[in-house]
């Protein structure tokens, strides 16, 4: 039985290695029949139906190869590879850690293993994966491209120069290098070389994910140069093309579905009684808004000074949220807790504070920066009625056409914002949600109009530094200069280390033709923000 088992095995490998992957699976199957526990059949059908793109399908079989070969290196990394592609990074991010300590010397689970944290945020720890792979494999080009987009992304151009020039000696067809080349060539304001690289990147072959990237950043160059509508079908067919990812799974906080319960709950929520019992908050603030309206200037401005600390986008209320946002009996449920659960939650929070700045001195103001936690601003208030709220403005209109036109990483929140109808329509139900709730925390929240702070940095800086009990510093005025050589995981990562520019103000104004249909939604927020009609 064992040499039959073998002879199918090696009959469905040469079905495999030819590209016939259905008779491979057969082959497989029929190895299965005889021998159903067999690790190497089982990682043979997970391939084959990798190739065959049924992920789903493919990553069940491979986690059933994982529990009878679990000291498999390379059947770790291709399980990893295929949570990879279902945006499951934390498992991708287990299987590769696992694979590189399984086989140490091979550059490839280094170099995955950094694929996948960086994903996940965990940029320091991608960037030490990438250069363990180059340590083992010096002229490894895909690790060189990717540790010089950390490297650009992170805002330290010198090296991302370095790597991306070796990158693109070893494989001068590189997607990602050249992306990386163009993007640089854009923040030195060549824009035309830019244009011209990136043309000749969409004119090659490149992966769905890139050609969207190509796309936007072209587009975004043709903005610079006044070509408007050229611009404009180059943003359009990028968020088309993203839109072909399909659904992206997530916890369903920020569906429409979840803010229509929010708002149905909202007076309840803010109608619960406060015993005055609560941890004191009196150092902590949350920085909201809407994304693309300002609160990466912001947060960058406040990190400058000696009295703050501001956590950068980072889910510090997940206890709350995962177990509240379910459904509207879960919130008013939350409406009527008593102090000793709501004191869960509020220790919860402290932890996930602590777990991101462990070091935090007890007199430092802390500002938790997420814009949309704005949807969850009546849950906040519950959770603590004297914390206070920066809210970031912008001209509505300038809002959605940025998050239009930017690159997000695909999640529940910014799959949004993948057509103008629907970042419209989103921007409406998030921002019902805060002018509901801004009359009822009265003097707690502080508005900041983006244009104000262009235009008047000083000034607003200082009567922001005012409105949070700390004194104004001058280094503030330089947060560009404290920004460079910084990761900062937002689409502003590169413009916040410019001085401060208004090119961005009224840009609208150049789209109004696509923006027309969706005026009449924005009109009521442009008015209550008293931004002129035209």
């Amino acid at each position: 039985m064992i040499d039959q088992n073998d002879r199918l095995l090696k009959e469905a490998l040469g079905y495999y290695r030819s590209g016939l992957y259905s008779q491979a699976l057969a082959a497989c199957k029929r190895v299965r029949t005889r021998y159903p526990g067999h690790a190497s059949a089982l990682h043979l059908m997970g391939l084959c139906l990798w190739q065959m793109e049924q992920l789903i399908s493919a990553a069940s079989i491979l986690r059933k190869a994982v529990n009878l070969a679990p000291g498999d290196a390379g059947l770790q990394s291709n399980l990893g590879s295929i949570e990879l592609r279902l945006h499951e990074y934390r498992h991708a991010v287990q299987h590769f850690k696992l694979a590189r300590t399984l086989a140490p010397d091979v550059a490839d689970y280094h170099f995955n293993f950094g694929v996948a944290c960086e994903r996940l945020g965990q940029t320091e720890v991608a960037e030490e994966a990438y250069r363990a792979a180059l340590v083992r494999a010096p002229d490894f080009s895909p690790a060189l491209a990717e540790l010089s987009a950390l490297l650009e992304r992170a805002n330290r151009l010198g090296e991302a120069k370095a790597a991306v020039g070796r990158a693109l000696e070893l494989e001068p067809n590189n997607e990602t290098a050249g992306i990386v080349a163009a993007q640089l060539e854009l923040r030195e304001e060549r824009v035309e070389q830019a244009v011209g690289m990136l043309r000749k990147l969409l004119d090659s072959p490149l992966t769905p994910d890139n050609r969207a990237i190509v796309q936007k950043r072209l587009g975004m160059c043709l903005d610079r140069l006044g070509r408007y509508d050229e611009a404009f079908e180059l943003f359009s067919a990028s968020n088309r093309q993203s839109a072909r990812a399909g659904d992206v799974s997530g916890p369903g906080w920020c569906t429409f579905e979840a803010i229509e319960r929010i708002r149905r709950e909202l007076p309840v929520l803010f109608g619960a009684a406060d015993t005055g019992s609560h941890l004191a908050l009196n150092r902590m603030v949350f920085l909201i808004g809407f994304p693309r309206s300002g609160t990466t200037l912001l947060d960058q401005m406040l990190a400058c000074n000696s009295s703050v600390r501001v956590i950068e986008e980072k889910t510090t209320l997940r206890a709350l949220l995962t177990d509240f946002m379910r459904s509207s009996s879960d919130l008013q449920r939350l409406a009527g807790a008593d102090e000793a659960l709501l004191d869960r939650y509020r220790s919860a929070y402290r932890k996930e504070i602590m777990h991101w700045v462990p070091d935090l001195e007890a007199d430092r103001l802390v500002v938790d920066k997420l814009p949309l936690n704005t949807i969850f601003l009546p849950l906040i208030h519950r959770l603590f009625p004297s914390a206070r709220f920066i809210f970031a403005v912008r001209d509505p209109r300038d809002v959605v056409l940025s998050c239009f036109m930017n690159s997000f990483l695909m999640n529940e929140s910014m799959r949004h914002f993948v057509s103008l109808p629907t970042t419209v329509k989103y921007y409406d139900a998030v921002m019902s949600i805060a002018v509901a709730s801004f009359p009822r925390l009265k003097s707690r929240v502080y508005s900041q109009r983006y244009e104000d702070m262009i235009e008047n940095p000083q000034y607003e800086q200082q009567a922001l530094c005012k409105f949070l009990g700390i004194d104004w510093q001058e280094q503030m005025l330089r947060s560009h200069e404290q920004a460079s050589g910084k990761r900062i995981n937002t689409p502003s990562y590169h413009q916040v280390t410019q001085p401060l520019y208004n090119r961005a103000v009224g840009r609208w104004r150049h789209y109004r033709k696509y923006l027309l249909p969706s005026l009449p939604v924005l009109a009521p927020f442009v008015s209550h923000w008293e931004y002129s009609v035209d």
